[in-house]
């Protein structure tokens, strides 16, 4: 945002944003045209080139494009591009850009797989690659095994470590690594001196192992892993030093636990959305709460025809906005919907309301003068009308009509 002042909201950064990914100092940004944003700490020129100093504000990439996912490691990145190729820049130390050196101050390398790519996915010095054939692609470091190829040896160019026909993504915390296949099983590896990897123990595993199944998405921080499961559950597992689990504890968990008070199913979607324009600058909204398990609501608004946009977000059982950033005589259309941890409902009915202007036009003496329509939406015409008396004549107008005759429109 231009400063390096901490905030407690959310803070609007960029518009057009089709994915982001976060590492431990740095941001990066696709817009949907492709193009590459980056900002945060450069000590490694893991957002732009020299010099190595932080960059408070998003920076568009000189050097790609067309870039469709990223992933974010600590001080260094992942970007696959439409033509399938993938790069990768910043910090360089166990190999993890997967270029075939350890050299840092390298510029962007291409990374070389013999097949194509459906994910990507950035580690503490680790980097994973999820091919089309279903296989796994790994390099960086691997001193906890964290490569999945039964060994600590370190690789600095893309290993094949795990050839199961079954996976479908892909994730990893700063030394272990999750795998979910298509039939819901989760396996993991690595450093597991936290119970990360979710088997029970606190034993670093060099191959791939079975935790749980059932499981619709995953993520893995540091050192600790989430589970989404289809059931809408969620199960966490790992360092708990700062409450991460949502167990309502800070004690380190080694096997999963389900998080409570977290919603399985979206909430409802609301009904009879209705908009009335009770003033030249407010339009009141008002629908019914169909659901009892909703956090917040989202109101969107759109100006005429136009792209729907986020307008405001409420708390839980609201069923009332009143809109006060408006344009007289503008025609805006309103949806809402509410939300959970499990997701989002359905919109709302689409409604729409105007506040009409009034036109009027006042006669001076000897005369009347009048307006038809009385009331206009904006862009819209109305044709007033100047009418003398018996004996005096029409002079002329001021405001807006000044400079016609009698007849203005």
């Amino acid at each position: 945002d231009g400063t390096t002042t901490n905030r407690s909201t959310p803070t609007q950064v960029l518009t057009g944003v089709a994915a982001i990914a976060a590492g431990n100092f740095h941001t990066l940004a696709i817009k949907t045209d492709g193009s590459l944003w980056t900002w945060g700490s450069n000590v490694y020129e893991q957002v732009t080139s020299p010099p190595r100093t932080y960059r408070a504000t998003p920076i568009l990439s000189q050097w790609i494009n067309g870039v469709v996912a990223v992933a974010c490691g600590t001080d260094y990145n992942l970007a696959l591009k439409t033509d399938g190729s993938l790069w990768a820049w910043g910090r360089n130390d166990t190999g993890q850009l997967g270029g075939g050196t350890n050299t840092t101050d390298i510029d962007y390398v291409q990374v070389v797989l013999d097949k194509g790519i459906d994910g990507i996915a950035a580690g503490g010095g680790h980097s994973l690659a999820l091919l089309n054939s279903f296989a796994l692609a790994a390099w960086g470091n691997n001193n906890s095994g964290q490569l999945g190829d039964g060994t600590t040896t370190t690789a600095n160019t893309p290993k094949y470590v795990f050839s199961s026909a079954h996976i479908r993504a892909v994730d990893a915390g700063s030394f272990h690594t999750l795998a979910l296949n298509t039939d819901g099983s989760l396996r993991a590896w690595g450093y597991n001196g936290f119970g990360q990897l979710g088997d029970g123990t606190t034993t670093s595993r060099y191959t791939p192992t079975p935790i749980i199944t059932g499981v619709a998405s995953v993520a893995a921080g540091d050192n600790h892993t989430l589970a989404l499961k289809t059931d809408g559950s969620l199960w966490t597992w790992g360092y708990n030093g700062s409450g991460q689990l949502g167990d309502g504890t800070t004690t380190t968990g080694v096997s999963p636990v389900q998080v409570t008070g977290v919603a399985a199913d979206p909430p409802v979607t609301p009904t009879n959305l209705g908009a009335q324009a009770v003033s030249p600058t407010s339009i009141n909204l008002a629908w019914t709460d169909a659901s009892a398990n909703e956090l917040g609501f989202e109101v969107e608004r759109r100006t005429g025809e136009g792209a729907w946009a986020w307008l405001a977000t409420l708390g839980a059982n609201a069923t009332t906005y009143v809109d006060t950033r408006l344009t007289q005589g503008i025609t805006y259309g309103y949806r809402v919907r509410p939300s959970n941890t499990a997701g989002a409902s359905p919109y709302s009915n689409e409604v729409s309301a105007t506040y009409q202007l009034a036109v009027t036009a006042t006669a001076g003496i000897g005369g009347t003068a009048s307006c038809n329509p009385a009331t206009v939406n904006y862009n819209d015409s109305s044709t007033c009308t100047a009418s003398p008396d018996t004996g005096y004549a029409f002079v002329a107008w001021t405001g807006a009509c000044a400079g016609q005759g009698a007849a203005c429109s």
